[in-house]
């Protein structure tokens, strides 16, 4: 593996560890706040964060297959929050199961990338122009994002 994809693998799997603490860290309490920013549980949150991985490595998948624009009318927010209702009556080991699986997919999806593939420039869900290798950092970047939002929920 190249140097940018070993940086790459490097950035998300800390963005993971994070996460992985964080959430095992959590008391059954602690799962009911409610961040600021929002409204979603804290819960709610981690339930979010780990049906996000799969659809990030989609649109990563998508636009290096030349699909750069998303198909139009999807709207982002409600699609979460059905994402998120689907996974209420999970527990945290399960959540955490998932990301595993989608971190499975996404190193064999990016393993399977070449240089042009990840050069490739497209449009997330949300319409912001963005190319492959970024749509992957994105990954680590919104788990880290939501990490905070927790950690202000919870004082962590």
């Amino acid at each position: 593996m190249d140097a940018k994809r070993t940086e790459l693998l490097g950035y998300l799997n800390e963005a993971r560890q994070e996460l992985s603490s964080l959430s095992r860290s959590l008391s059954p309490k602690d799962l009911t706040l409610t961040p600021e920013v929002g409204g979603w549980t804290v819960k709610d949150i981690l339930s979010h964060v780990a049906n996000s991985e799969a659809g990030l490595v989609g649109t990563a998948a998508r636009i290096a297959a030349g699909e750069a624009h998303a198909k139009p009318g999807f709207d982002l927010h409600a699609f979460n929050q059905r994402e998120v209702e689907k996974r209420r009556e999970r527990s945290i080991e399960e959540l955490l199961a998932e990301l595993d699986a989608s971190r499975a997919t996404m190193v064999k999806t990016l393993e399977g990338m070449t240089d042009e593939h990840l050069e490739a420039k497209g449009f997330m869900r949300s319409g912001l122009p963005i190319d492959v290798m970024a749509v992957f950092r994105r990954i680590g970047d919104h788990e880290r994002t939501h990490c905070q939002e927790i950690r202000t929920a919870t004082g962590k």
